[in-house]
């Protein structure tokens, strides 16, 4: 079902938009919370899985998901700088 805009979220700022069609291409279990996503050079798509400390890595020539990294502590951010290096925020406390 679309939506026509003028009816779909009626505080928005004004701007246009309009629903678009999409593809799942990946799913994870239930209990798993994803936030951040971020594409590399190669067109795989990373995904932070906040619920269970770690990155996660799809890739779309195969359609396969596999743990990229562990990390200590839920990670918040995610993107890469021009290097293709994995740039990651968290929560882990700072010592003073």
């Amino acid at each position: 079902m679309v939506t026509p805009t003028e009816d779909y979220y009626p505080d928005h700022d004004g701007g246009k938009f309009a629903p678009i069609l999409a593809t799942t291409v990946a799913t994870w279990r239930a209990r798993a919370f994803l936030e951040n996503l971020a594409l590399d050079a190669e067109g795989a798509i990373f995904v932070t899985v906040y619920s269970h400390n770690r990155i996660d890595r799809y890739d779309p020539a195969t359609h396969t998901t596999t743990t990229f990294a562990e990390v200590p502590a839920p990670p918040m951010g995610l993107a890469f700088d021009a290097g293709g290096t994995v740039v990651l925020a968290d929560i882990l406390p700072v010592a003073r």
